[in-house]
């Protein structure tokens, strides 16, 4: 499980032995919420919290060595 009380790479890293745990090469993560609206309240701001990135638009693709 992921924890809140990580900086980021450690998150990212946390992140990636789960992806090598259940096989999988990537994960992408968008800046939009379950809904897909405009306004992501803060608590689904899931792209902020994994990479710190509080921006009006993007998305985090991350890798096995690379994000």
């Amino acid at each position: 499980m992921l924890s809140k009380n990580k900086t980021t790479t450690d998150r990212i890293n946390s992140l990636r032995k789960i992806l090598n745990k259940k096989k999988l090469d990537g994960y992408i993560l968008p800046r939009a919420d379950s809904f897909l609206g405009e306004y992501v309240p803060k608590s689904s701001a899931r792209l902020e919290w994994l990479s710190g990135f509080s921006g009006s638009a993007g998305e985090c693709l991350i890798l096995k060595n690379k994000c």
